[in-house]
């Protein structure tokens, strides 16, 4: 399946099943529903926090708080690209049916081919099978193809879609800056902890030759008595 074919159904996120996810009590708090807007669902903003979980595994309270503000900037990130693909496809059944029309020389006084045409699309671009079935046998018998009808949605979409894709850019950013810090802090971390070890052994671990203190040192220093 191709990227314009994809955009026929709504966009659905992959996800590791995350049914034995457990968020302990200590930090359920940072994991409210505080950033969902408008009709953001709250079971797909679920779905990628257990995924989320489950694959990073997070050990003690900083991991948890820099799990947090990973999921905010992904979830931020899957938001504006679903409200962009969604702005997009709300374009299309009319494109398909205008090109549908353009194929067939425009002759449609009544407007009723025109209407059918949007209704079938509307119904295939939501993910209806029979109408996706019809709707790329209209198409396919004219030439033209779904790239071709999302490519015109994308550039009618533009003024709007663009600043959805600039917070999208904005929201990869903050996520690839904090997992560099993470990395950073991670291998600081690391590093004084293996400087801490060598120190401790150093001072803990026995000489080889012992200090000698007192007559012991004068008794060193002294010439061998001959025999």
């Amino acid at each position: 399946m191709d990227g314009a074919d994809n955009m026929i159904v709504n966009d659905q996120i992959e996800l590791v099943s995350a049914c034995d996810v457990e968020i302990p009590a200590a930090y359920k708090y940072l994991f409210a529903d505080d950033c969902l807007i408008g009709l953001d669902s709250a079971e797909e903003y679920r779905q990628i926090r257990d995924s989320l979980i489950a694959d990073t595994q997070p050990m003690d309270v900083i991991d948890w708080i820099w799990l947090r503000d990973l999921l905010d900037y992904v979830w931020e990130y899957c938001r504006a690209r679903r409200i962009r693909n969604e702005l997009i496809r709300s374009y299309m059944p009319a494109i398909a049916s205008s090109m549908i029309l353009a194929a067939d020389g425009d002759e449609d006084p009544s407007g009723n081919r025109k209407k059918y045409n949007i209704s079938v699309a509307e119904k295939a671009f939501n993910g209806d099978a029979k109408a996706r079935a019809t709707l790329n046998n209209l198409l396919t018998a004219r030439g033209i193809g779904l790239e071709k009808i999302a490519f015109v949605a994308m550039q009618r979409a533009h003024d709007n879609t663009r600043y959805l894709e600039r917070d999208m850019g904005r929201a990869e950013k903050r996520r690839d800056q904090l997992i560099k810090d993470i990395e950073a802090r991670k291998t600081i971390v690391a590093h004084r902890m293996r400087l801490a070890a060598e120190r401790v052994k150093l001072q803990f671990e026995a000489p080889i030759i012992p200090q000698v203190t007192g007559r012991g040192v004068d008794a060193i220093n002294e010439e061998p008595v001959e025999q």
